[in-house]
């Protein structure tokens, strides 16, 4: 059993529960008890890693898949089930923050649509055992990706989910430095 009082590493702990209080998912949403537990350890596992590989692999977490609705974006016809939850929640809390450090905003409401774009075709999936059993891995399925161009924080292209968070800490590293900092 590991706890913050118990472990060899108190920081490791210490900090794999504030990893989950930022990217912050609930039981009561998720509902499988499998699927939070895969994402503790995966942020337990990232602590000392890579920022914006925790926000990757956190994107297409199937805890947060489901908390956030990621799962249910995808394109249809005229993106009538593009999804914004994550979008939106993915530069407002995760990374860079509302506002800069001088009161401009760091995103619009159109660059949380392109994003949501971006993000879609994520899935859960299915498991060797039948269409019946849930697998403990998301996968992305090309057929329900929007893959038009989108135009996100000023840059235009054919984004998918790695693109996206890209051109994120492209162009909002100094405010995702300053807003993650505050936090730790």
């Amino acid at each position: 059993v590991r706890t913050i009082t118990q472990s060899p590493l108190s920081i490791q702990e210490r900090l794999t529960l504030m990893w989950s209080n930022h990217f912050t998912s609930e039981m009561d949403v998720v509902n499988l008890a499998e699927y939070m537990h895969l994402q503790n350890e995966l942020l337990r596992k990232n602590i000392w890693g890579n920022f914006k590989t925790l926000v990757y692999n956190v994107t297409i977490d199937p805890a947060m898949l489901i908390y956030l609705d990621g799962w249910r974006n995808f394109k249809t016809g005229q993106r009538g089930q593009i999804n914004e939850n994550y979008a939106r929640e993915l530069m407002e809390l995760f990374t860079c923050g509302i506002f800069d450090w001088n009161g401009n905003p760091n995103y619009t409401e159109n660059d949380v649509q392109e994003a949501a774009r971006s993000l879609s075709g994520w899935i859960l999936g299915q498991s060797s055992k039948g269409s019946n059993y849930l697998s403990l891995k998301s996968v992305f399925l090309p057929s329900r990706w929007d893959s038009g161009s989108k135009t996100f924080l000023g840059k235009s292209g054919n984004w998918n989910t790695k693109d996206v968070i890209d051109v994120l800490f492209e162009r909002r590293s100094d405010q995702i430095a300053k807003f993650i900092a505050e936090k730790i």
